[in-house]
């Protein structure tokens, strides 16, 4: 029987859950690629500024609190590559300059 994630989003973003079916418990960091991808998603879907706003920012907490820049860039480049739609386009670059500043500042503090 194949393990699988079930993804419930509710209220705010802050709501997001991972529940486990088949297995006790998800690995933090996988969990927290599922998460970042949700919150991702969730911004680029969204239809008011407030919101996307707040996923953005929840996408950048779990990536910069857990280090899964090179996770982000990876989504972040498969999107740009296969997406036409301009707004999508400004997220994923946006979130990209992000990731590109992040990692500058990570390595100078080193």
């Amino acid at each position: 029987m194949a393990e699988h994630a079930e993804v419930f989003i509710s209220g705010t973003t802050r709501d997001l859950e991972v529940h486990c079916s088949g297995q006790e418990s998800l690995d933090v960091r996988e969990a927290s690629r599922l998460q970042m991808r949700l919150y991702l998603a969730r911004a680029l879907v969204a239809k008011g500024k407030n919101l996307r706003d707040d996923s953005l920012r929840e996408f950048e907490n779990i990536v910069g609190s857990l280090g899964l820049g090179d996770d982000a860039r990876l989504l972040l480049d498969g999107i740009g590559r296969t997406t036409e739609d301009s707004n999508l386009l400004g997220i994923v670059e946006s979130m990209s300059h992000y990731l590109d500043r992040e990692k500058k500042i990570s390595r100078s503090g080193t």
